[in-house]
């Protein structure tokens, strides 16, 4: 996703506080909803009366961000409401409120923009002294699709000064690096784009960069996989590794737990290698990698492709057979504590404690992954090896190491993109 939201643009509500809005449509009954905690109204009629209004679920950058009808919330969900639904005034969350809602995304990027940084023109976001019509034209007319000269034929707009400004601040792009997505907004009825979202992906020059105020970009498969830059995995787990041993020190561990860091750093993203993986990294290549040239063999790529033209199930996380090849690894041999190495890698991206979202029927072998209650290692499932490690550790200490080797992947990728 090209915009993703951010924590100071969202508001945490009750789950049937939204369900009510967004059901409700028109209607003028009140949501009932106090400043402190309390429980679902017992008239709950609002569900199916109203009209009916969709909202985009962000699940993280992959294909289960998706519209949703409310029917379809669930309780911990982020979602996207349009500007036009209203809901909010000036002072928070007022249901009643049907007024346009202001877009603060950009305000809400801005600590960011030395990181990434991303400039949205579209109806709605161009003031009112600049029609849709206008906008639509001048991206029509534009000399090419090339970036800078869609920008030079937005300059011709009166836009408003905040987004002059910020068109401006792409000529400051770190690595010169920008893309210009003009098939996000749609295209009108003569066929010419409605708007475009020009993304610097490695942040602008003399920007603030403070950590973004997203998930990590680590955290998901296509983000973190896919950050706009190509990196071989021998190199990445090189990275990770060195960075486990640096922070495992500064934390104080001592020298074994300091191996067990640098072993898991190493062998963390081994699921990466699986051809199907590879595909999708290397653009559909039917070819693919060399496996004899390891340098080839991606953990990060440049480019995007959909997901579903690479074969992977839709719940697959590279994280699980990670552990199952780390077993057959012969650095894994050095580990002074194998179950501590295990949960390591399987935890790094903050599932499999204890259960994971991965599937592969490919896996479905004696040697499968920790996804499965098939699952074996001296005898223990994946549940069971999760008691063993809390038992010997504790679940502070355990956290800590964890932390450790997910701040260890995070660091590392975010030097590489700099």
């Amino acid at each position: 996703m090209l915009v993703p939201p951010r924590s100071a643009e969202a508001i945490a509500l009750p789950i049937w506080a939204v369900r009510h809005w967004l059901s409700k449509g028109d209607q003028e009954e009140p949501d009932h909803l106090a400043d402190v905690a309390s429980a679902e109204p017992g008239d709950k009629s609002h569900v199916i009366e109203g009209k009916v209004r969709k909202v985009f679920r962000w699940k993280g950058d992959d294909e289960r961000s998706q519209w949703i009808a409310v029917r379809d919330l669930r309780p911990g969900d982020t979602i996207v409401a349009p500007a036009r639904y209203g809901g909010i005034d000036d002072f928070g969350w007022n249901p009643e409120h049907k007024n346009l809602a202001t877009d603060v995304g950009q305000r809400a990027a801005a600590p960011f923009a030395g990181r990434r940084f991303a400039v949205r023109v579209a109806p709605g976001l161009i003031g009112e002294s600049v029609g849709d019509e206008a906008l639509a034209d001048a991206l029509a007319g534009a000399a090419s699709r090339r970036w800078q000269d869609l920008r030079t034929a937005l300059f011709e707009l009166a836009l408003p000064e905040a987004l002059w400004s910020d068109l401006e601040a792409l000529g400051n792009a770190n690595a010169h690096k920008v893309e210009a997505y003009t098939d996000v907004y749609g295209r009108d009825d003569q066929d010419r784009p409605r708007g475009v979202v020009f993304v610097a992906a490695f942040g602008i020059k003399d920007k603030m960069q403070d950590d973004d105020g997203q998930s990590n970009s680590t955290e998901d498969d296509t983000a973190g996989s896919m950050p706009g830059f190509s990196l071989a995995l021998e190199k990445h787990s090189q990275d990770v590794e060195r960075k486990a041993e640096a922070f495992a020190k500064a934390a104080g561990l001592t020298k074994e737990r300091v191996t067990d860091l640098k072993i898991a750093g190493r062998l963390h993203d081994a699921g990466k290698a699986d051809p199907r993986f590879q595909a999708w990294l290397h653009y559909g290549d039917p070819l693919g990698p060399d496996p004899g040239q390891p340098e080839m063999i991606l953990a990060k790529s440049g480019r995007r492709l959909p997901r579903e033209a690479s074969g992977l199930p839709e719940n697959w996380r590279h994280e699980a057979p990670s552990v199952r090849l780390a077993r057959t690894d012969k650095r894994f041999l050095e580990a002074n504590d194998p179950e501590l190495v295990l949960w390591l890698i399987g935890t790094h991206h903050g599932h499999g404690r204890p259960f994971f979202p991965h599937h592969d029927p490919a896996e479905e072998t004696p040697d499968t992954g920790p996804q499965s209650l098939s699952f074996n290692w001296q005898g223990l499932d994946w549940p069971s090896l999760f008691a063993r490690v809390k038992a010997r550790y504790g679940v502070w200490e355990l956290a800590r190491m964890e932390a450790i080797l997910r701040l260890a992947d995070h660091r590392a990728s975010e030097e590489r993109a700099a």
